[in-house]
């Protein structure tokens, strides 16, 4: 593979300290967005920054600007979740996504429409309830070395239970932890 000179992307990520960027500073300004950088940065964690299409162009006659809202995917590590985690969630989208709880073909759930005030409530939420927002829990082979993925699922990689992070799919810590 000829090496080129990085995307900006990758540029942004290289700066980013991590993924960090200027992410917490950002939840703090009045603004109802990130910057392009932080925005960028955000797709890592499964946040994702729009607009409402819905009220756009009348919001546009009237001269006011876009209505600016993010969109949240959350996971279970391991796919499955328990009834308390769904409460969790649920509790968190009647809470602060305007638009809702949607339900994934791909396991995963996504709080719609939730105003930037209100991302680190979602958030932390999610975490409290041993869930992620992390854009992949591991990396899937179908993307590595440019091999076409034949199979529909994705096992974890053989070493994934050593992770020191690990949260069991029933939602409990892990007692290898502690």
């Amino acid at each position: 593979m000829a090496q080129g000179k990085p995307s900006k992307v990758e540029g942004i990520k290289t700066a980013s300290t991590r993924l960090r960027g200027t992410i917490a500073h950002g939840l703090q300004t009045p603004e109802p967005v990130f910057d392009e950088a932080d925005h960028q940065l955000l797709k890592f964690h499964g946040i994702y920054q729009g607009y409402d299409r819905d009220s756009a162009t009348e919001l546009k006659q009237q001269g006011l600007d876009k209505r600016h809202e993010f969109m949240a995917r959350i996971k279970a590590p391991g796919g499955m979740m328990t009834a308390a985690q769904y409460l969790v969630v649920d509790e968190l989208a009647q809470r602060y996504a305007g638009a809702g709880l949607r339900i994934t073909t791909r396991q995963g759930l996504q709080f719609h429409a939730v105003v930037k005030g209100n991302l680190w409530k979602v958030i932390h939420g999610v975490n409290e309830a041993l869930l992620t927002t992390l854009r992949r829990l591991w990396r899937c082979g179908a993307q590595r070395h440019g091999q076409r993925r034949t199979d529909r699922g994705c096992p974890p990689p053989p070493d994934a239970g050593r992770c020191p992070h690990a949260v069991r799919a029933v939602g409990t810590a892990d007692p290898r932890l502690s």
